[in-house]
């Protein structure tokens, strides 16, 4: 009796530690397992604070652009694969259909179709009428002015993240916090896509030019014909007004064609900052050297 007595208190003293170790040493971090196996969010291209001149001219917005992603499952369960709108969908997408027959093959509960497209693209697939193709709304970089100041102003990558310029130097400035597309999955893991966007709290931080986008214009186009006449491999132009220190324009030619190839020497020296809040708006950051010169 004292043997059976024993080797219950034994067992018992297993299970209460085991009990104990799996609710308080490893609870939470099986509960974030859990969390993570039943709740899944796919993160969407961030907006980013508008660039503006002295004047508030917008020298480089975020626009909203839609992006196509599609259910596998729910679109197998209710288009056969014969179906002709699947011909029509590659066709809006710009895709091979055996590209497009691979992607629905997924066993992924979402794969995206297409990031940043146009909005024409969006409404011809809407009008198709295909269950388990949505829609979701991401942010796009978008220049008012073109190539004016691109020198300045840099660019972002696919990821809406700054490469180069001011893009890339107040790039914590400038991008929002993310959006996520959210779904969960049921007990048998089971995707039950919910569809819903977790909106950013923020748009991003506004950044503010001592850079005058029409003197800016005005500097690149006579700059330009200067070189032009003078047959010189480049030149650059400074314009600054005698009461303020501050640069309005800068410029240097050949200009580039795109906006990637520039050295991280001229975008680490192209401006300086202070940075002030405002009651009640979002952050607001001034440059008081608006310009660089980039490398021949």
């Amino acid at each position: 009796m004292i043997a059976v007595g024993g080797l219950f208190a034994a067992l018992f003293v297993l299970v209460a530690a085991r009990a104990l170790d799996l609710a308080v040493l490893r609870g939470p971090a099986l509960a974030r397992l859990a969390a993570m196996q039943h709740h899944q969010r796919i993160e969407l291209l961030s907006h980013r604070g508008p660039i503006v001149d002295r004047s508030g001219e917008p020298l480089a917005l975020s626009v909203d652009v839609p992006s196509i992603y599609v259910r596998p499952r729910e679109l197998a369960a209710h288009v056969p694969a014969a179906d002709g709108r699947l011909a029509r969908l590659a066709t809006a997408l710009h895709m091979p259909l055996r590209a497009l027959r691979a992607k629905l093959r997924s066993r992924q509960p979402f794969v995206w179709l297409k990031r940043q497209a146009l909005p024409r693209e969006a409404e011809a697939i809407g009008r198709l009428g295909l269950p388990g193709v949505y829609t979701v709304t991401e942010g796009r970089r978008f220049y008012p002015h073109g190539s004016l100041a691109a020198h300045v102003l840099g660019f972002v990558g696919v990821d809406s993240q700054g490469l180069e310029g001011l893009e890339q130097r107040f790039d914590r400035v400038i991008r929002s916090e993310p959006q996520y597309l959210e779904f969960d999955r049921d007990a048998r893991g089971r995707e039950m896509f919910t569809g819903g966007v977790r909106a950013a709290p923020d748009q991003g931080g506004r950044l503010e030019l001592t850079l005058d986008a029409g003197i800016q214009e005005a500097t690149e186009r006579e700059l330009q014909s200067g070189v032009a006449a003078a047959r010189a491999a480049g030149g650059a132009a400074v314009v600054r007004i005698p009461t303020s220190p501050a640069p309005r324009s800068r410029r240097s030619s050949p200009r580039r064609r795109s906006r990637s190839g520039w050295s991280r020497r001229a975008s680490s020296s192209s401006a300086s900052a202070a940075a002030s809040r405002r009651p009640g708006g979002r952050s607001t950051t001034r440059i008081r050297t608006a310009g660089c010169r980039s490398p021949r």
